[in-house]
């Protein structure tokens, strides 16, 4: 990475944030085939999902994240079991990263009984509690403040658990994602 002259009169100025500017290393190969794999699975699982919902195979909608698979696995992908997700109607395969089972997953889309919610939500508000999986809210961007929340409760107990809040680009334009 090269830096600007403002970037290099900064760095001169303190070593740290000279190391800083060298972030960019490559990642190491077992990292790499990591997120690769996870890509490609959850492509693979959106892509399913999109084809049954093209052939009315389950009824309601669905908000596919197809082409954004690197935004979730990236940010997820080495999250504890005690750490939470709150994702926007479009982060389904954040399920993945967390463990959800495959089986209990589809259960959701097609609104079973047997689905992690018994059925009653719509395809886009799928949570998890056993994984801390938290379900969506159909507000722009509620799962931010509800994230917050979350975060908060866990620094008040202590916890050093963490909360991964995923939003659109829709929620830019709200107050709330400037109140953070």
């Amino acid at each position: 990475m090269t830096m600007t002259e403002t970037e290099s009169d900064l760095a001169s100025a303190s070593p740290k944030l000279a190391s800083a500017f060298d972030m960019h290393a490559p990642l190491e190969e077992p990292t790499l085939r990591r997120l690769y794999s996870y890509m490609l699975q959850c492509r693979t699982v959106e892509e399913r999902i999109r084809r049954l919902y093209r052939q009315g195979r389950f009824s309601g909608n669905y908000f596919a994240a197809v082409g954004q698979e690197a935004t979730e696995v990236g940010a997820t992908m080495d999250l504890l079991p005690e750490d939470t997700i709150a994702p926007s109607h479009r982060n389904f395969v954040t399920h993945i990263m967390k463990g959800t089972p495959l089986k209990l997953m589809f259960a959701h889309i097609f609104l079973r009984k047997d689905s992690p919610d018994q059925g009653r939500c719509a395809q886009a508000h799928c949570g998890y509690a056993p994984l801390n999986i938290i379900t969506p809210a159909s507000t722009i961007a509620a799962q931010l403040a509800i994230g917050t929340g979350v975060a908060l409760a866990n620094k008040m107990q202590k916890k050093t658990s963490v909360v991964v809040a995923l939003s659109g680009e829709g929620s830019t334009s709200l107050g709330l994602w400037h109140d953070r």
